[in-house]
């Protein structure tokens, strides 16, 4: 006696779902992961920075943004005289797009654009800084 094939339901969809979250739920912990790993580095970020400027740098945060964008919030400029700081400028929010490529084949971020929004400064001060940094900047 043989007996009929059974064919049992599969839970496909459900399985497809469940990967989709738990790809989803790992991008969002690296992501996540990331983001913590840069505000931890940005007080050595803004010191790096000093080696090329004789200014003051200040980062207040930075988000990654997949894939190829940073947006730093409060950055500030600000000259040292003596025991007080003269501020030249002051971004509410930076916004840099790099190069993926620049960064995966040559190892160097390569900025591919740059957006600030309402950046205040003492115009006086800034010209200085402008004229006195141009080769750092370029």
């Amino acid at each position: 006696m043989t007996r009929p094939s059974q064919t049992y339901p599969t839970n496909k969809p459900k399985l497809v779902i469940i990967l989709l979250a738990a790809i989803l739920l790992a991008a969002t912990i690296a992501l996540l992961a990331l983001n913590i790993i840069f505000n931890l580095s940005k007080k050595k970020i803004s010191d790096y920075a000093q080696t090329y400027f004789n200014q003051k740098i200040s980062i207040a945060s930075i988000i990654y943004i997949p894939a190829n964008r940073l947006v730093l919030r409060d950055v500030s400029i600000a000259a040292i005289t003596g025991p007080e700081k003269n501020e030249i400028i002051r971004i509410p929010r930076v916004s840099a797009r790099f190069s993926l490529r620049e960064l995966f084949l040559k190892r160097t971020i390569c900025l591919t654009n740059m957006e600030m929004d309402k950046p205040k400064t003492n115009y006086s001060d800034f010209y200085n800084f402008l004229k006195n940094n141009f080769k750092q900047i370029m």
